[in-house]
């Protein structure tokens, strides 16, 4: 069984190169882009490539994407462990994808999960234009499982990924070594299951860096995430109803809201191991580390601590803001000199232990 992210043997590769690529690179591509529309020799590689499926690569160089981009194919596929489209480049810094002014829509997009496709995308960059849309994610992904590694998301005008589970089927999403800036929402997850975010680095989001409606069994681990555009906009938020959520080893800095939002519906969240160092200047006492609202249930809180790097202290670490919340665990979290208004307020939650803070 070959690793998810790999072609089966035998699967073709059709080489397209950017109209700025090397004299050497251009001979022996399939296909030739002029830097204008280059979105349509793309699309043709990933529509000559068999039903079961191959890789598309990229060279070095600048693409000027007009329309989206469909990576899609027809077919059956018996091993569900082989992605059976890979859309690759030579590197985040090489190979690199911009939207054209007034494109307004997604850049990338895959099949519903009903098409069972298998979707990887890696080493690249990818610039949405932001400034110069009114719609539109740079990756919009609806594909059974999706593998994106080592790819730069910037400034998409909705979100810089947007993972949906819809008909057929649920979503995988594994995002690994990847960079966004400045996108609406960089990660969008509804529906997403068995999903990670690993390693990962998230800053300027217009509203929040991960933005979470439903689904579950996720973990984001790994990851340096700073800095939002918006005050009352968190960094990591769910919308609703949203289980099993690991939030591990991740450093969080120089945000305008509550770096951990979960307005309602949360169950079976663990957030241990982080590093919260302050709010950005200004935002003094305005906010919390993390803010549970309404029926949140069965949330660790353990070892994370926070070392006020910015010197604009959080409120409090933890702060229950509705009714329902229920179960929470508070334990070895580090409390030294982050908080305006103590460490935590959780009047109104039920079955809380707090123990070994310090």
């Amino acid at each position: 069984m070959a690793k998810f992210g790999t072609l089966a043997p035998g699967a073709p590769t059709l080489l397209v190169a950017a109209s700025d690529a090397g004299v050497l690179t251009r001979r022996r591509a399939d296909y030739l882009c002029d830097g204008v529309a280059d979105d349509v020799q793309i699309q043709a590689a990933i529509d000559a490539l068999p039903a079961n499926g191959g890789r598309v690569l990229l060279s070095e160089g600048i693409f000027s994407i007009s329309a989206t981009i469909l990576a899609q194919l027809t077919g059956s596929y018996a091993d569900p462990y082989r992605p059976s489209l890979v859309l690759a480049g030579m590197g985040k810094d090489a190979t690199r994808l911009t939207s054209a002014n007034s494109v307004n829509g997604h850049m990338i997009q895959t099949d519903t999960p009903a098409s069972e496709l298998l979707f990887s995308i890696r080493d690249l960059s990818l610039n949405g234009n932001r400034a110069n849309q009114t719609a539109g994610d740079v990756l919009r992904l609806r594909a059974r499982r999706n593998y994106v590694e080592n790819v730069g998301v910037f400034n998409g005008y909705d979100g810089g990924i947007y993972a949906a589970s819809g008909p057929g089927g649920n979503t995988v999403i594994m995002v690994r070594q990847c960079i966004f800036n400045g996108s609406n929402h960089n990660i969008i997850l509804d529906g997403c299951v068995d999903s990670i975010i690993d390693n990962a680095e998230m800053g300027q989001p217009v509203q929040a860096n991960i933005y979470f409606n439903g689904g579950g069994t996720i973990l984001v681990c790994n990851s340096y995430f700073w800095g939002g555009q918006t005050a009352g906009w968190s960094c990591l938020i769910n919308v609703g109803d949203v289980e099993n959520v690991m939030v591990m080893n991740n450093r969080f800095d120089s945000n305008k809201s509550h770096e951990i939002a979960l307005p309602s519906g949360a169950c079976n969240w663990q957030i241990i191991g982080n590093e919260f160092r302050g709010l950005l200047a200004g935002q003094e006492g305005n906010y919390d580390v993390i803010n549970l609202a309404g029926s949140n249930t069965d949330i660790i809180i353990a070892n994370n601590r926070v070392i006020n790097l910015t010197g604009a202290r959080y409120s409090r670490m933890v702060k229950e803001g509705g009714a329902g919340v229920d179960y929470i665990l508070l334990l070895g979290n580090n409390a030294r000199g982050g908080y305006l208004n103590g460490f935590h307020d959780l009047t109104g939650a039920n079955n809380v232990i707090a123990s070994n803070i310090s």
